[in-house]
């Protein structure tokens, strides 16, 4: 039966779906069925409502086979996204694995080589003897019978053609010259370096870090590489308090810190002045004796007025010259010395003498 059902809105679906493509082109071949309703209109609203209650009666009366095909397909899409997740996750398990041995592989590889390093490194607190000394930086010494050179990790000092070159390889032969060390590796540098020298930390006296002191002192740099090295803290340190006391190669006095040599002095020397040949002076000429001036005259008695001198000007109301155009009332034959302001006017040019 609902195989029946579900064929006959499988029908009506087809139905209604010619209804409503012939309604919207010929609306008048409906005419006979709906008579003036036959218009586009009311045909779209009958086939749509056609189409809604086929498809209604095909899903409620949906037939076994039908619907049992629907289901297994929709089963195994489910599965195949089932299988998909699974399989993701059991690569990321898998990856998380490998990871994980991965680790575990280095962790044992370190392990062992840090169980074996101990005896190598150990190996420090044996003494060598000191056969040589290269440079600052650069010992020989008897390693197991064998004269090895060694370079000393972390530390740059200049050479023989730089600037306290000589100072610094003086020192290293002061400090360690024919004495016994002891040697430390660094796992960061490796055993050797292109020369085949030793790369170790050179240690003397009673545990006196060689490279350490030189830096210190002034004698070197610490070396700062593209690999760090254990001590690198350290020395770096050590070169700032160096450079601060202007020990050594920091001082203004030396390389003020560089490698170049300085440019090399040159005193001037003073030249003495060539002796002066004394200028003959001229004698002085003689300066012409002034002739002595006449003493003044002695005052005449109180009737004479006291600013004229040489001749008794008389106190009068008026004094004119002797044989001149005043008319007195006194008169006073000259030349008369003016001694003062000249009451009288007898002074007419004004040099001193008067009545002239």
């Amino acid at each position: 039966m609902d195989e029946v059902i579900h064929g006959t809105a499988i029908g009506g679906f087809l139905v209604s779906i010619i209804v409503l493509v012939v309604g919207l082109i010929r609306p008048r071949t409906f005419r006979r069925f709906l008579g003036s309703k036959a218009t586009r209109k009311h045909i779209a609203l009958y086939a749509i409502a056609l189409f809604f209650v086929t498809v209604s009666l095909g899903t409620v009366f949906e037939p076994d086979s039908v619907k049992q095909a629907r289901l297994a397909k929709a089963n195994q899409a489910k599965i195949a996204e089932q299988l998909r997740v699974d399989s993701e996750k059991k690569k990321q398990e898998e990856l998380a694995y490998q990871q994980d041995q991965s680790r575990e592989a280095e962790r044992i590889a370190q392990e062992k080589e840090g169980a074996a390093k101990p005896e190598k490194e150990a190996r420090r607190y044996y003494w060598h003897h000191v056969t040589g000394v290269v440079d600052g930086n650069t010992v020989q010494a008897s390693v197991d019978g064998k004269v090895e050179t060694i370079q000393i990790i972390g530390i740059d000092v200049p050479a023989a053609t730089e600037c306290f070159g000589t100072q610094a390889t003086n020192k290293s032969k002061e400090f360690v010259s024919g004495k016994w060390i002891q040697l430390e590796g660094d796992q960061s540098q490796g055993d050797r370096d292109k020369s085949k020298a030793l790369l170790r930390y050179v240690w003397f006296d009673d545990g006196t870090d060689l490279g350490n002191r030189l830096i210190e002192e002034g004698y070197g740099y610490e070396q700062a590489g593209k690999v760090l090295y254990q001590k690198q803290s350290q020395y770096k340190s050590t070169q700032t308090y160096a450079k601060g006391k202007s020990h050594g190669l920091w001082s203004a006095d030396t390389c003020k810190g560089s490698k170049k040599m300085p440019a090399p002095q040159v005193k001037s020397v003073k030249k003495s002045a060539p002796a002066l040949k004394p200028k003959s002076v001229p004698a002085p000429s003689p300066k012409p004796t002034p002739n002595p001036k006449p003493a003044p005259a002695p005052r005449p008695s109180s009737n004479c007025h006291p600013n004229y001198t040489g001749k008794c000007v008389p106190k009068a109301s008026d004094v004119d010259c002797a044989g001149g155009s005043g008319n007195g009332p006194a008169y006073v034959s000259g030349p008369v010395t003016v001694v003062g302001y000249d009451v009288y006017g007898l002074d007419g040019d004004d040099d001193g003498i008067g009545c002239e």
